[in-house]
């Protein structure tokens, strides 16, 4: 009995403690959206993309660990124009981008790929990192699904991954690359 009435109180605690979200869209004319366009713009030209029409839906969103972006656009991937979600951290730098459709489930954790079109995929991973600087930890896990490539890292060094578990943060990032090694997307997790 004593464990019902406590279960209660516990549960009001960490309601309580829940850090709300401030989200605030960008004027047209702010600087920080000047900033996220920019960002955007030469996230096109490192990958290939092009954007199509104006930056949508472009949020500033505010919790305790600080300020992250949130963007909608329309971008230029296999011809046509495709929806897009880019995610910026606080100094607005690109974290995540990949089409409003793409998911990816826990099988394409699975190295499959072999021979060398591995060489070529990591090159062009690596290239698009260079100016991205996501974490990348361990051995890359390759596979191909459909029409492009998955290269999956661990987003943290390895002796983190236990708390990463605890937590249920997903410590994965992968880099989705077409046939002719342009990197589409960059997706945190799942």
């Amino acid at each position: 009995m004593k464990h019902l009435i406590t279960l209660p109180i516990l549960l009001c605690l960490l309601c309580s403690c829940a850090t709300p979200v401030h989200v605030e869209e960008l004027a047209a004319g702010s600087q920080e959206r000047a900033l996220v366009v920019w960002r955007l713009d030469n996230l096109c030209k490192l990958t290939g993309l092009r954007r199509v029409g104006p930056i949508a839906g472009c949020q500033k969103r505010t919790d305790a660990a600080g300020p992250t972006f949130h963007c909608r656009a329309f971008l230029e991937y296999h011809r046509e124009p495709v929806r897009y979600h880019i995610h910026l951290d606080g100094d607005k730098r690109v974290t995540s981008y990949a089409p409003a459709n793409m998911t990816l489930s826990a099988s394409h954790r699975s190295d499959t790929l072999r021979g060398g079109k591995r060489m070529a995929l990591l090159t062009a991973v690596k290239r698009a990192n260079a100016t991205l600087g996501l974490g990348c930890f361990g051995n890359p896990i390759m596979q191909k699904t459909g029409d492009h490539y998955v290269v999956t890292f661990l987003s943290m060094p390895e002796h983190m991954l236990k708390e990463a578990k605890r937590t249920r943060i997903d410590p994965y990032i992968s880099f989705l690359v077409t046939e002719s090694g342009k990197v589409f997307g960059v997706i945190r997790g799942k």
